[in-house]
């Protein structure tokens, strides 16, 4: 019989890894149609295959993976629709966040949401402004305090 702390202690390795490669998608190291190589990954990311193979499994169950015969896993590329309607729900998600932030949020988060849009207007660094951004988007989103409305805009953020 396995407890919480076991299970917690074991996933652990997968959720960091996964959360690994999916950073690595967001910031284009891997790309649309780039192959993912249990051993390369594994090597890269400093763990062992297992972690990678069920990372990988996790990354197909959300769909940014597909397995193709003889091929493998590649990371999947979105066609034009799709990308407008990822769009069109991350504009109503995040437009819903900023309505519950401004009636949720203190005026910590408020001052604190100013100084990252002060901040992402004054830099012309594209690394910085993209960090900026996110940042941005997440304390929005924390300021919302609507769990669901976070777990909802992370699933279509990966």
């Amino acid at each position: 019989m396995t407890t919480k702390a076991t299970d917690s202690h074991t996933r652990a390795p997968l959720r960091s890894t996964y959360q690994r490669i999916v950073e690595e998608i967001r910031t284009g190291v891997l790309l649309p149609g780039d192959r993912l190589i249990e051993t390369e990954l594994a090597e890269r990311l400093g763990t062992s295959r297992t972690p990678v193979r069920e990372a990988i499994r996790q990354l197909e169950a959300d769909a940014l993976v597909v397995h193709l015969p003889r091929i493998g896993s590649t990371l999947r590329e979105l066609d034009h629709a799709e990308t407008s309607e990822l769009y069109e729900m991350r504009a109503v998600l995040e437009g819903t966040a900023a309505r519950f932030a401004a009636r949720a949020a203190s005026d910590v988060e408020l001052a604190a949401l100013a100084e990252l849009h002060r901040n992402m207007t004054q830099t012309d660094d594209f690394d910085d402004l993209s960090r900026l951004n996110r940042q941005f988007h997440d304390a929005l989103l924390d300021a919302a305090r609507n769990r669901f409305l976070i777990r909802s805009t992370q699933s279509i953020s990966k």
